[in-house]
């Protein structure tokens, strides 16, 4: 995660709290066109003194939470020609995230991408 601040506004020198991720992932081939996308993974800050002087909060907790998303990539030709791309993802909350946004519930979101090659 970047504090820096644009170039208009603010101070250019942030020391960034830094970014601790656990991940596993998957990728199964379910049949020759068809491919399914499993990930997870954990997200802690670093360090959590900089969050701390920024926002005036004492006692951010390191833990971000639970990143989650699951997948599907279709190639209906077996080439990459067109290629579909879809599926869902989810923000599952630890202590650090709901101490700075005030969020305890999970936070959603869907994707897709069509690619067409000639």
């Amino acid at each position: 995660p970047s504090l820096k601040s644009s170039k208009e506004e603010g101070r250019p020198n942030f020391v960034n709290p830094g970014l601790r991720l656990l991940g596993l992932g998957l990728d199964v081939k379910v049949t020759p066109e068809l491919k399914a996308v499993v990930t997870a993974n954990h997200l802690d800050f670093d360090t959590t003194e900089t969050l701390e002087l920024l926002l005036f909060q004492s006692d951010i907790d390191r833990e971000i939470g639970w990143d989650l998303s699951l997948g599907a990539r279709w190639r209906p030709f077996l080439n990459n020609n067109f290629v579909v791309l879809g599926g869902v993802s989810a923000l599952l909350p630890g202590d650090g995230f709901s101490a700075i946004y005030d969020e305890g519930s999970a936070l959603l979101a869907g994707f897709t991408n069509v690619k067409v090659t000639f």
